[in-house]
């Protein structure tokens, strides 16, 4: 009798791809993302994906990623086994590498991270946590951080870290549960609570230092932002 479990016959294996130094100067064209009806003569991120055999067509492609405005690059393998993730200057998609085509978009990528033991691909974005497992997205954690994380760590099911607080400028430790993208204490909801408290019933000296409080930080919350939106 056989030891071998049948499972472990069925699993699929990750599809395989090539991370390319640019545009191949032979063979069929690369196919560029975002797909534009006009020609792109712009190299982003390139990569050769190698179909599995059983798929139609199954000859291997080279996709063009223009991506967007950061610096972070990373492709890996999807949970399904069939697609991948690549982010592209900060611009994510999972391509259906079958199809040569994109299925969903993910903006402002910070960091991918593989949670192989818990089946999921970890998105790490600007202000917010994105789960993707094998049938796709498990979970999206509320808004923590105004602009950014540091100092993230992953031990067993949870995240920890340090999301940034804009109304009082600084750092403020949080904790993500991974396993459903819970977050009880991140500094964003905690800061427009405070912006918005209202207190009927305070006596007038405690109304008037909520007041001052909710009036400064929606003061350098503006700040904030003309700061953030281009000179004219």
């Amino acid at each position: 009798m056989s030891d071998v479990n049948p499972s472990d016959i069925l699993q699929p294996m990750p599809v395989r791809f090539d991370i390319l130094p640019g545009l191949p100067a032979y063979g069929p064209p690369a196919i560029s993302f975002p797909e534009s009806d006009l020609p792109t003569f712009r190299e982003g991120l390139v990569v050769r994906f190698h179909p599995a055999p059983s798929d139609a067509g199954g000859d291997p492609w080279v996709g063009n990623f223009l991506g967007g405005q950061t610096s972070y690059d990373r492709v890996l393998a999807h949970p399904n086994g069939a697609d991948v993730i690549v982010v592209a200057r900060g611009h994510g998609s999972v391509v259906d590498v079958a199809r040569t085509s994109v299925t969903a978009s993910l903006c402002d990528v910070t960091q991918l991270i593989p949670l192989d033991a818990l089946g999921l691909v970890l998105v790490e974005r600007l202000t917010d946590f994105i789960a993707i497992g094998a049938d796709g997205m498990r979970w999206q954690s509320p808004r923590i951080s105004w602009d950014g994380f540091r100092s993230v760590s992953i031990s067993a099911d949870q995240l920890r870290g340090e999301a940034y607080s804009a109304p009082d400028e600084e750092w403020v430790p949080f904790t993500l549960d991974l396993a459903t993208g819970a977050c009880r204490d991140g500094i964003f909801a905690q800061d427009i609570a405070r912006a918005v408290e209202v207190t009927p019933n305070a006596a007038p000296s405690r109304r008037r230092r909520h007041a001052c409080s909710a009036s400064g930080v929606i003061a350098r919350f503006c700040r904030m932002i003309r700061a953030w939106l281009p000179s004219k």
